[in-house]
């Protein structure tokens, strides 16, 4: 964090109590949610400013599951300039969307602002945890947003109160009491504290710009290794006369190295080809004699120690002076300070960070939940005999309906369904209580779904809505069939009630089990037996079937399409064969026509019932037993 009080703590979520002629700086934000976007039970809050973090993971709402789309009022502790806002949806503490946007502030109005939360994770090519979309410096890690300090050639613009001589060619990294030198020989070449390749910083006369040689001149008697080759005077062999070509090698692909009159003479050669001995540079290639590209970006491994980079050997680091300011990874510590390159905190009370807020040992945001450092330092711990459900503290034993109760043995995090009971899609049923017609509340198989009665009976279910002739062949028709059962949370396997040229519908059922009763989803009888269902006559009046989400196949009853006059595809006859030229091409067609059955006239085979392809029909599905 930064060095004393969070800046969070300036930054307000409620309106404030103002005079009559004051208007507030504000920010009206709305988080909306992306398509694909997975299901998410937390939201968090990141603002950024030009001098960093303003608010830092908050949650939102700070209760319970979030909403979208949903909108929240931002106050910020000034009235100009820009905020960078990024909101990240997460599932079980992982992030799985992010959003991100700018505004610019108005003095006392209010602005308005859209996050669009979508899936995955953001484009972040330096992996600070801000997205490229709103990171100050995408290309240099900043996690705190900071000013953009990318130190090691011309000021790029940091000013105060980091660079203490904002106008200046910058002379090392951003440090409190003052910049870090990297330059002391005034020679244009960064010392390798600093990242650069100078090996002498103390003296103009040595760098890798220089000349050592010819032998016997100044340069090869002065005590330096002028060109930073590594070595010095009559080790340097431009300080000693050649004899061949073969002792002029520089180690580079890009001079054409050779002996005159007893001097090595360096060539350049290769321009623009591809080279490999600059480890300080990327893409690199020869130019003017030198293997050169882009300069490569060095990380460091914490705050406390600057990036260096030799040719020779590449990356590197050396430590900050001892009592530079830095930050931790701790949240919750403050005043930390460099120490023998490490990031060190002064001794401090264990704490928890909760939700972007430090808590002090012991402190409880309600009544069932506590900071418990000897538990968790990231997390409420929950009070022994307390349930905490959807934002709820519960008290163990408290019961919700007449199926749900806080059991603290059992979770402390969720419903508890008591014994003999199910709960399913919001309600509670005792053990035996029945779902569709082959569908039974059997606690001992799960407590939160339907069992599949032993020896059932067969069922028809609608689709929840119309279709033409043309369902994508039997085996769509299929899908969508076992597809709607799943999310209606039925069990077994259920099937198109329909006749292709290689299906009769009445096959559908084994003979062996012909002779079981047909019901509807609420299991009322339909017919004493599958055999019936063909032979001619209907159900009774006071019953019918219903769809998968539970509406009577019925003209105005909801669906989307709707049931042309409550007809349904089948294209069979009577007696359950295939009619032949009635199934819309085997219901890959809306040309054509199909044969099908009135439900409001309380029969599945309506004798010579047909209808054109392009109508929209129910379709029936069977539950095979």
């Amino acid at each position: 964090m930064i060095n004393g009080m969070p800046r969070s703590a300036l930054f307000a979520f409620v309106a404030l109590a103002l005079s009559c002629n004051q208007t507030p700086t504000s920010v009206l934000l709305a988080v909306e949610a992306a398509p694909g976007l997975p299901a998410i039970d937390q939201l968090s809050l990141n603002v950024y400013d030009d001098q960093g973090v303003v608010v830092d993971g908050r949650r939102l709402p700070r209760e319970g599951e979030p909403e979208l789309p949903s909108s929240v009022v931002l106050f910020p502790d000034r009235d100009q300039g820009e905020l960078r806002i990024l909101v990240r949806g997460l599932h079980d503490t992982d992030v799985v969307g992010e959003g991100t946007t700018r505004v610019t502030l108005k003095k006392g109005q209010q602005v308005r602002a859209t996050v669009t939360v979508s899936s995955g994770r953001l484009p972040d090519r330096d992996s600070d945890g801000v997205p490229d979309e709103i990171d100050n410096c995408p290309d240099y890690i900043n996690a705190t947003q900071g000013p953009c300090d990318v130190d090691g050639g011309l000021d790029l613009g940091d000013g105060p109160p980091l660079d203490v001589q904002p106008t200046d060619a910058d002379l090392g990294p951003d440090l409190p009491q003052p910049d870090l030198n990297c330059d002391v020989d005034k020679d244009s070449y960064l010392s390798a504290a600093c990242g650069g390749d100078d090996c002498d910083d103390s003296e103009p006369k040595a760098n890798p710009g220089a000349t050592e040689g010819p032998a016997g001149s100044a340069s090869c008697s002065d005590g330096l290794d002028n060109d930073c080759d590594g070595d010095a005077d009559g080790d340097d062999s431009d300080c000693i006369a050649c004899t061949s070509d073969g002792e002029c090698s520089d180690g580079t692909i890009c001079t054409t190295d050779t002996c005159v009159s007893g001097q090595c003479v360096h060539s350049a050669t290769n321009e623009g080809k591809p080279c490999s001995d600059n480890l300080c540079a990327t893409a690199t290639k020869c130019a003017a004699g030198k293997c050169d590209g882009k300069p490569k970006v060095c990380p460091t491994s914490n705050d406390c120690k600057v990036a260096t980079c030799t040719v020779d050997v590449g990356c590197g680091e050396v430590d900050k002076p001892d009592g530079t300011a830095c930050s931790d990874t701790d949240p919750c510590t403050t005043n930390e300070t460099c120490q023998s390159g490490s990031c060190v905190a002064p001794t401090q009370s264990p704490s928890c960070y909760v939700d972007g807020t430090c808590y002090d040992d012991g402190d409880k945001p309600d009544a069932c939940r506590v900071c418990d450092t000897a538990k968790s330092q990231t997390a409420w711990t929950i009070l022994s005999s307390y349930c905490y459900i959807s934002g709820v503290c519960r008290a163990d034993g408290y019961t919700s309906g007449t199926c749900r109760t806080c059991d603290t043995s059992a979770s402390q995090t969720s419903w508890t369904i008591k014994s003999g009971y199910c709960y399913i899609g919001g309600t509670c049923y005792q053990s035996g209580a029945s779902g569709s017609g082959c569908d039974v509340c059997d606690p001992t198989q799960s407590a939160t779904s339907w069992s599949a009665k032993t020896d059932c009976g067969i069922v028809l279910v609608a689709l929840n809505e119309g279709h033409t002739g043309n369902l994508g062949g039997l085996s769509g028709a299929n899908s969508l069939c076992q597809t709607q059962a799943t999310a209606a949370k039925l069990t077994g396997t259920y099937k198109a009630f329909l006749s292709t040229s290689t299906q009769d519908v009445v096959s559908l059922i084994p003979s062996a089990q012909a002779s079981l009763p047909v019901y509807n989803s609420k299991a009322e009888q339909l017919y004493s037996s599958w055999t019936s269902v063909f032979g001619g006559s209907g159900w009774p009046g006071s019953v019918t079937i219903y769809s998968f989400d539970g509406k009577a196949v019925d003209e105005g009853t909801g669906a989307s399409p709707a049931w042309n006059d409550a007809d349904c595809w089948h294209g069979s006859t009577s007696a359950g064969l295939v009619s032949t030229g009635n199934t819309c091409t085997d219901w890959t067609a809306t040309t054509g026509s199909g044969a099908g059955g009135e439900i409001d006239m309380n029969q599945m085979m309506t004798p010579g019932e047909t209808n054109l392809c392009t109508l929209y029909q129910a379709v029936i599905c069977v539950r095979i037993p």
